[in-house]
């Protein structure tokens, strides 16, 4: 066996003390980042953070998931897109136009809809249960951010496989395509208000430029009254110029209102802007994706779920009911809206809007 040469043999440590120094770099990385999260972990625990209470309200969730003990609770139901069109008409807000509702992706009749629609399931998430369509012929359907271009089967597939994997479940219906009023894009900007029963944290006003991609999306964080918060969030990609909504004040309006009648100490309530008027789109009890924000906004908005919290239980100890409470526009119509009126029913509060709905001074 032939002997290494001694430069043979310096060549070799030198190679192997890099490759130790290199660990060596990323062990110290890893030890810092380790440090500056239990840091980051400890400071919330001492402070109000929302980080800390969207964490245990989705624990609370979770915890009361499924038992049949729970089914008042005000968290049930908001899962499903159709009942919260139906809730949202109760109290009087205009919801897209519905044109055709089906058990499943498979029984669906495509000949019942527009050549532009989106089509939804009742549960699941945006990326999984929603596609915005444009028919480009007889068995041809463009995704309307200009992706790609899906046959009927592929359609059936894409919502088929969301069932499947539990991303995408319930009735599947399609609805009316909202024009955007006011950006470039084909599909409209979305205004995803955080709540505080009632009160708003922050405004997240969202392009969407590729659809189900977040990394295709810009973003800009408003408050109430249209003000730019800055980079609050350090894991979206930030945009300035992304312009205010023309309807801020009345889609503001619209989740104050629609926050308190859901007697939740938290949620997002999502609006959409058109040339005709401003839509509902969806309550949302717990919003996945990012959710983490600089030390002080999470602070701030961690103060402001106390807050919430706190109005709504001094509103509950004033006799309001607990739970949703639904409006006097809950006609036979829009109860039809519902995917489980036996389920939903039986939990809901029927009142003028007066009574809990619109902001009382404690």
């Amino acid at each position: 066996m032939k002997r290494k040469s001694q430069s043979q043999q310096v060549q070799e440590l030198e190679i192997q003390l890099q490759t130790a120094r290199a660990e060596a770099t990323k062990a110290k990385r890893e030890l810092e980042n380790m440090a500056h999260s239990w840091k980051s972990a400890k400071s919330r625990l001492s402070r109000p953070s929302f980080f800390k209470a969207f964490s245990q309200y989705k624990d609370f969730i979770s915890t009361t998931a499924g038992n049949p003990q729970f089914d008042a609770l005000p968290t049930r139901g908001l899962t499903s897109k159709l009942r919260n069109y139906a809730f949202a008409r109760s109290h009087g807000y205009k919801i897209p136009k519905i044109y055709s509702i089906s058990s499943n992706i498979e029984s669906f009749d495509f000949s019942s809809v527009p050549n532009r629609f989106v089509l939804k399931t009742s549960g699941g998430s945006s990326s999984h249960g929603v596609l915005p369509l444009i028919q480009t012929g007889r068995d041809e359907y463009a995704v309307a951010d200009g992706s790609r271009t899906l046959s009927k089967g592929e359609i059936v597939a894409h919502f088929a496989q969301g069932r499947k994997s539990g991303l995408a479940y319930g009735k599947v219906f399609a609805e009316e395509f909202i024009v955007p009023k006011q950006s470039a894009n084909t599909i409209p900007d979305d205004i995803k208000i955080y709540m505080a029963y009632g009160e708003v944290m922050h405004i997240l006003l969202r392009s969407v430029d590729l659809h189900g991609s977040v990394d295709g999306n810009r973003s800009k964080y408003i408050d109430a009254d249209g003000k730019d918060l800055g980079p609050v969030s350090n894991q979206r990609a930030m945009d300035a110029t992304i312009p205010n909504p023309s309807n801020l004040k009345e889609a503001v309006e619209m989740a104050m209102h629609l926050s308190r009648a859901s007697g939740l100490p938290f949620s997002r309530v999502d609006v959409f802007d058109s040339p005709s008027c401003t839509f509902f789109g969806e309550i949302t009890r717990a919003p996945g994706g990012t959710q983490s924000y600089t030390a002080a906004h999470d602070e701030q908005m961690g103060k402001q779920w106390l807050i919430g919290e706190a109005n709504l239980m001094l509103d509950q100890k004033a006799g309001r009911p607990v739970g949703a409470i639904w409006g006097t526009k809950a006609t036979r119509e829009v109860l039809q809206l519902l995917d489980t009126p036996h389920e939903e029913l039986p939990r809901a509060t029927f009142a003028p809007c007066s009574e809990w709905c619109l902001r009382h001074d404690h």
